[in-house]
């Protein structure tokens, strides 16, 4: 019976950190998105930038011109995951827009 419910408990534990992985990575692809909106409505030119949140979340972006009035907009969000996961998770998100 005890290791039915040390198995039960290990398993609770796995699903409790892979919901805590997953809602960790749709909060930073809705931050990546975000960030995305707000690029896509400045002005035409290169710009880059990051930003450090309080919960170890880094976001960096970057705007690249291209050819024929062309610009790459780029989004990378960095999230801390559970110890015993990989360490940290990675969302990297990109579009291409006129001018």
């Amino acid at each position: 019976m005890n290791v039915g419910l040390l198995a039960l408990v290990g398993g609770s534990a796995a699903v409790v950190r892979r919901h805590t992985i997953l809602r960790a990575r749709s909060i930073a692809v809705q931050t990546a998105k975000t960030r995305i909106e707000l690029l896509a409505a400045l002005a035409c030119g290169a710009t880059s930038g990051s930003a450090t949140s309080m919960n170890g979340v880094v976001e960096t972006w970057s705007v690249a011109p291209l050819a024929n009035g062309v610009r790459e907009l780029s989004a990378r969000v960095t999230f801390p995951t559970p110890a015993a996961a990989s360490g940290e998770g990675e969302v990297l998100l990109r579009t291409r827009v006129a001018c």
